[in-house]
């Protein structure tokens, strides 16, 4: 599912301020660990680091209010040294209110690791002030064998980026900020991603029914969430949201669980609601009209989950309205501001997508070309293939920071200029390795599906 380099190669994923209701005090250091499916054996550890802002001494610059921090990871097993890893992490305010506004700071690593038991120590040191705290986490690591049918373990998040807005926390074409402390405030959705990864060398196009629940404690159901079906014998990843309005102030668990045939597999994930009392009261209504709001509907029609979708589908116009600015807080990585800065470069995209793509049967963003250059912006590199006796005219995107490096590809299939996506080495896009032979190459046998 991941393309990283060797162990030891370490993986600076770029610091995030999130803004959250609470402030922590300075020695407020949270480590979350989460593993995946990596390659011959190995497991991919992922460390994610959360602490407040307000907890680094800043000083007045040239540029704002200057902060900084040393990180140190030493990673042992049977007190034996495997790894030291250190990196700086540096922050820059506009104003010392800024700093104190109870945001936090989320930084991540990844380390690429075997199956077994390992001590993990954390130090954090203020790179002004000198102090700093140590914490130290013993971490089981499970393997993924390759013979059997495995999931990863679950990551909740507080919201999603679109595209390589996070590039280092990208995960298929969206970033996924992580929330270490796993703590969340009701009304916002929660975000989950996992992966799924079938025994290697099955050939056997799988049913998989995918259910999930909130549980009040490791076994009791508190409340159902919508199941779907996916079919395949590939790895693949599973993203979306779940509600957590109505529940009160208290720590509860997230679980997915994966049916195929008559075995059941399943994870779950711990996380936490604010009490209720410590919430500010979110808005009731918002200005809007219902041009702009049915518009902006059908725009971020490929944005939303099967649940919000099918919300959305039973609402007024009002209410549509306020599910949009929902929406896009998931995508603020500053909810502090009024205003989403993605949201206005999702419109500037879709606009450019309809002037350039738009044809007698869709607008342009709906295209399989516009829903990419939407989601992804313009890419890094474009090949165009016109059309010829032997083969159909194509197209091949290349975007250099998704994953690093994936390709779209795609295909005039009809000869109408009307471009089908075909294949994808991302993430979560349509796969087809022998695209060229099945889609370009011409035949008497037609391969429009």
């Amino acid at each position: 599912m991941r393309k990283f380099g060797e162990f030891g190669f370490i993986y600076l994923i770029l610091p995030t301020l999130l803004g959250l209701v609470s402030r922590g005090a300075a020695s407020d250091l949270t480590i979350d660990a989460l593993t995946f499916k990596s390659d011959s054996g190995r497991v991919y550890l992922e460390l994610h680091f959360d602490l407040p802002r307000s907890s680094l001494t800043h000083v007045k610059g040239d540029s704002g209010w200057f902060g900084a921090a040393k990180f140190s990871v030493w990673i042992e097993r049977d007190s034996i040294s495997l790894a030291r890893d250190e990196w700086r992490l540096e922050d820059l305010a506009d104003n010392p209110e800024e700093v104190a506004s109870g945001q936090r700071i989320v930084d991540a690593r990844i380390y690429q690791m075997y199956p077994g038991n390992y001590q993990v120590t954390v130090s954090v040191t203020d790179s002004l002030s000198g102090t700093g705290i140590v914490q130290n986490k013993f971490i089981a690591i499970e393997g993924y064998p390759d013979e059997r049918f495995s999931l990863s373990e679950i990551q909740l998040a507080t919201h999603v980026a679109l595209g390589n807005i996070h590039p280092r926390f990208d995960r298929g074409g969206f970033s996924i900020i992580p929330n270490p402390r796993r703590l969340y405030a009701p009304p916002s959705p929660i975000v989950y991603y996992l992966e799924i990864y079938p025994a290697v060398g099955d050939t056997i196009d799988h049913e998989y029914l995918l259910k999930s629940a909130i549980l009040a404690n490791t076994t009791a159901r508190l409340r159902e969430l919508p199941s779907y079906v996916r079919h395949g014998n590939k790895p693949f990843a599973v993203m979306d949201t779940f509600s957590v309005v109505g529940l009160a102030g208290d720590t509860y668990y997230f679980q997915l669980e994966v049916i195929c045939a008559a075995d059941t597999f399943s994870r779950r994930a711990k996380f936490h609601l604010y009490s209720p009392d410590s919430l500010s009261s979110a808005p009731v209504s918002v200005a809007y009209d219902s041009g702009s709001v049915t518009a902006e509907f059908e725009q971020v029609e490929f944005l939303l989950t099967r649940d919000e979708a099918a919300e959305a589908s039973k609402m007024t116009m009002a209410e549509k309205a306020l599910f949009l600015n929902r929406i896009w807080r998931r995508y603020d990585d500053d909810t502090k501001t009024p205003e989403v800065p993605l949201r206005k470069v999702f419109r500037m995209r879709v606009k450019e997508a309809d002037d350039r793509w738009s044809n007698s049967r869709s607008s342009g963003h709906q295209t399989d070309r516009g829903r990419v250059y939407v989601i992804h912006g313009e890419p890094d590199d474009r090949e165009i293939h016109t059309l010829d006796l032997h083969a159909k005219t194509y197209e091949i995107w290349t975007y250099n920071s998704l994953q690093g490096g994936a390709i779209f590809a795609f295909v005039d299939r009809s000869a109408l200029g009307e471009f089908t996506l075909v294949h994808s080495t991302l993430r979560g896009e349509v796969s087809n390795p022998d695209w060229y032979d099945r889609y370009v190459i011409k035949s008497s046998v037609d391969t429009r599906k």
